[in-house]
């Protein structure tokens, strides 16, 4: 079995954050694993120092898990994610919980859960997204695009935003925007408008098949899981990649836990 374990986590000078760094390299070496740190989005890994990876474990909130979804599908290894964020969905384990997790890991006592991930290309270039793309204006200006799902004109969106989103994307901007939540395996496309000024728009869920292309009118940016901005082209097709991202899971539950644990839902009356 490979004994590499990549540590990601954003950059930061955060002395509680770079403790917990330190703790979870020393988890990985008092069992023999070699950890590569990696604190920020310059990798320039070589094959031969990356060939015998077989975890990438995310130290932080969703964030820094969408970040290291990137470097997880580049690599093709799961991700384990430890929680340090406050309503994330993504993270498995607690910090005191990771020597447990890794002794079950190595032990092949877990399950992956594969996510699908959004494709676009723009510029002649690739993008890839866990959660969403979102195209808005800037200076909160309006915006207007025609949007085509398998080339068949769907409507005209007039709204602050349009979100495109998985349905792991389903609890982050999507529910801010009024989307609806739905349970990460089921394999569809969610188009939310934000703010949409007609009252006869409401967010859709289409196939996984399905081909969205948006038509914006005037300049308009994307942005690709809140952390890669560009302007957008006048013409763009969304669609659900072949290639997914693998997380490590332990508990069944655990999406059923997180709506009640992290949205705070009542229980039983």
């Amino acid at each position: 079995m490979r004994t590499d374990m990549i540590v990601y986590s954003l950059s930061s000078k955060q002395t509680l954050l770079q403790n917990d760094i330190q703790k979870v390299c020393e988890v990985l070496l008092s069992r023999e694993i070699r950890p590569i740190e990696v604190r920020d989005d310059s990798i320039a890994f070589s094959p031969q120092s990356t060939h015998n990876v077989s975890l990438i474990i995310s130290v932080g909130g969703d964030g820094t898990i969408l970040r290291a979804a990137m470097l997880a599908l580049q690599m093709n290894v799961p991700i384990l994610g430890i929680s340090k964020g406050s309503l994330g969905f993504l993270a498995e384990v607690e910090l005191g919980e990771l020597g447990k997790s890794i002794d079950q890991f190595r032990d092949k006592k877990f399950r992956l859960d594969r996510r699908n991930v959004l494709e676009a290309e723009i510029k002649k270039k690739t993008y890839f997204a866990l959660n969403e793309m979102v195209l808005s204006g800037q200076h909160l200006r309006i915006i207007e695009m025609d949007v085509y799902v398998n080339n068949l004109y769907l409507t005209s969106y007039k709204a602050d935003g349009l979100v495109i989103s998985t349905s792991t994307g389903s609890t982050a901007y999507n529910l801010s925007a009024g989307g609806p939540i739905v349970f990460p395996d089921t394999e569809v496309i969610l188009i939310t408008p934000i703010c949409s000024h007609s009252l006869t728009v409401r967010p859709l869920v289409i196939s996984s098949k399905d081909v969205v292309r948006l038509c914006p009118k005037g300049e308009q940016w994307v942005a690709i899981d809140g952390r890669t901005e560009m302007k957008a082209p006048s013409s763009l097709n969304i669609k659900l990649s072949e290639k997914t991202v693998q997380f490590i899971r332990f508990n069944q539950d655990y999406f059923v836990e997180g709506l009640r644990n992290k949205l705070s839902w009542s229980g039983k009356m």
